[in-house]
């Protein structure tokens, strides 16, 4: 199976988030779970299209599953040995009346570590919301708080599919606090603000790619397990032009030659960090190609549930993101609710001192955790 990488659904996701303003950030493997456990209990043309958005290859849905099931477990990893900290979560909250079917229980719980558990939306919408959004704290070490706003569960409301990912990695070199400055940040070529910049200069893997008008380095975590790869523009307003013109596979290139470079010296300056985003990705997934999921008299969640259809109505995704000397925390939680229906030698300098994307992957596999834009401090 593709990673989230190597597929075009990472790229036109960030894409259509990327049409607002302002920084981004979203977790295409939270968003990508939340999808497969779908796709687990959907038949007919909602699997195709899911499949088909997803860029999941063949036409085996069992080999699918397994080797998304493997590469979470690939992802996951403990402090202790690793360094990084990677926990995911799947959960499906289905009302009390809802027969959710026993073998898609069995294979949410052996191929994602799924439970379902029954939920009094009918009688108790709020406080299932409460509980869906302190379970979402508990599994991102509560960065991700009250992903369900008031009012988004109500008596309608027959299933939500939720997953939840956290992420904790310190940098395999740290940087020094002491080193920290306060510099010009150019939100755009005739605008500044100041922004705290991080500095060092050490070995890291280095591109820089006049064509697309842009460089890239990536930053190891501890063990070199997992990375952070930024993508600067060469032009301070240069980066709406890269987010509406590079496509998937020169992204997939790019990062990949990246990760294949002899490492060299460079003198990077990355800013501390610290924002929240939340997605309402309702109305990109359709546009996406996923258009059945919900459609109420198309649907088709017949594996999931004999409770007959329930188009998918709303997909929240929230995500958190902090940056420092140490390292980087970020986190990300997506919710599905349906309901009722019938290069270069010597020395580099890598300043990012102007709207910049960044990428944490996993190199072994290309697989990406979160991406995001930073434009603004």
């Amino acid at each position: 199976m593709a990673s989230a990488l190597e597929s075009a659904f990472t790229w036109k996701l960030y894409q259509n988030i990327a049409k607002s303003p302002g920084n981004i950030l979203l977790s295409p493997h939270s968003v990508c779970s939340a999808l497969m456990l779908a796709c687990l209990g959907a038949r007919g043309d909602t699997a195709a299209q899911i499949a088909a958005t997803l860029g999941l290859p063949g036409t085996d849905p069992a080999a699918w599953h397994r080797q998304f099931s493997d590469m979470c477990e690939q992802l996951k990893g403990t402090e202790s040995d690793s360094g990084v900290l990677i926990a995911i979560a799947n959960k499906l909250f289905a009302r009390l009346d809802i027969k959710v079917i026993n073998n898609y229980s069995s294979e949410a719980t052996k191929l994602y570590s799924s439970g379902t558990e029954p939920m009094d939306f009918a009688s108790k919408p709020d406080e299932s919301r409460i509980a869906i959004n302190q379970w979402v704290e508990e599994q991102t070490s509560e960065k991700i708080k009250d992903l369900l706003q008031a009012g988004t569960i109500n008596g309608a409301t027959a299933m939500v599919l939720a997953n939840a990912i956290y992420f904790k990695g310190k940098w395999d070199k740290p940087f020094d606090v002491s080193e920290t400055k306060s510099m010009d940040f150019y939100t755009t070529a005739t605008n500044k603000v100041k922004a705290d910049m991080m500095r060092k200069k050490f070995d890291l893997r280095y591109i820089s790619d006049d064509s697309l008008g842009l460089s890239a380095v990536e930053i190891p975590y501890q063990n070199q397990t997992m990375s952070m790869v930024i993508i600067r523009p060469n032009d301070v307003d240069g980066l709406s032009f890269i987010e509406g013109t590079l496509q998937s596979d020169a992204l997939h290139d790019l990062i990949s030659r990246l990760l294949r470079e002899m490492k060299m010296k460079v003198d990077l300056g990355l800013p501390k960090f610290t924002f929240t985003k939340a997605s309402d990705l309702s109305r990109v997934l359709p546009q996406m190609g996923i258009t059945d999921l919900f459609d109420p008299e198309k649907v088709n969640l017949s594996a999931m549930t004999s409770s007959g259809n329930h188009a998918i109505s709303n997909v929240i995704h929230k995500s958190f993101i902090e940056v420092n000397e140490e390292g980087t925390e970020a986190a990300a939680a997506t919710a599905m609710i349906s309901r009722m229906m019938m290069m270069p030698t010597g020395e580099a300098t890598f300043i990012c001192d102007r709207p910049f994307l960044f990428f944490i992957v996993k190199p072994e596999t290309n697989s990406v955790l979160f991406v995001g834009r930073f434009s603004s401090p």
